[in-house]
């Protein structure tokens, strides 16, 4: 059975998901390199404009982050759904089985 999955997310996902949740199937990976990011450009660079709001408009905060905040980010998030009961330690030995050295991850659930 273990020789059937590798670190490639479909096939983590696919492990995750027999383990914990074998019904719904809700257990997914979110690959960190689509998020979309924020970025503030120069005005010769022609981009969209980033407006700035006031707290008193009450919009979504923005945060930008330099270079390194980012490269030392995770790589990818599991989501866990709430309905799902696990534990995390061992669910990270279950994770690092797999994923490929150096990859960073976190565990979140929603």
């Amino acid at each position: 059975y273990k020789l059937q999955f590798n670190g490639q997310i479909i096939y983590l996902e696919h492990f995750l998901n027999d383990l914990y949740d074998p019904t719904n199937r809700n257990i997914y990976i979110e690959d960190v390199a689509n998020i979309d990011v924020a970025y503030a450009y120069n005005r010769a660079e022609q981009q969209p404009t980033i407006i700035a709001f006031n707290r008193a408009e009450q919009q979504a905060s923005a945060y930008l982050n330099n270079r390194q905040e980012i490269i030392n980010q995770f790589q990818f998030i599991v989501k866990v759904p709430l309905s799902v009961t696990f534990d995390e330690v061992i669910m990270r030995i279950q994770i690092d089985y797999y994923k490929i050295a150096g990859k960073q991850y976190k565990i979140e659930t929603f």
